[in-house]
């Protein structure tokens, strides 16, 4: 098993079906930008208090480009496989859009070696601010 890795992505929620890019009159009726997304044409599961679960698969690429080691697909649920059997054909499977890739994140600051081991000296405990 390889060694667990943090990734950064991101996703393309435009590639979803039938999602869009629109302005919507806000409460003060100023139009603002925002994301819209069937939930039954997508398998969103709707939580308590207005929650919205989208599955995803996340897989290791096979070759890579850019940095980009993973990408994402869509995963969907039993229930809706099972409702939609024309969607998951084999050919049409293969065919679900990449929604995104991801890459290990790359910290700029190495970490930072303290040695513990030393005990502070009577002497040097004087010069202490504190």
């Amino acid at each position: 098993m390889s060694e667990i890795k943090n990734l950064s992505a991101q996703v393309n929620l435009t590639k979803l079906s039938r999602a869009c890019v629109t302005k919507i009159p806000g409460r003060n009726g100023d139009k603002v930008v925002c994301v819209v997304i069937p939930v039954e044409e997508n398998d969103i599961y709707l939580g308590k208090d207005g929650a919205a679960y989208l599955n995803l698969s996340i897989r290791e690429s096979k070759e890579i480009m850019f940095d980009q080691t993973h990408y994402i697909k869509q995963s969907f649920s039993k229930d809706f496989r099972e409702a939609n059997p024309g969607k998951f054909t084999e050919e049409n499977r293969n065919n679900f859009p990449i929604l995104g890739n991801g890459k290990p994140l790359v910290f700029k600051n190495a970490p930072v070696e303290v040695n513990t081991t030393t005990p502070i000296s009577e002497e040097d405990k004087d010069d202490l601010p504190f």
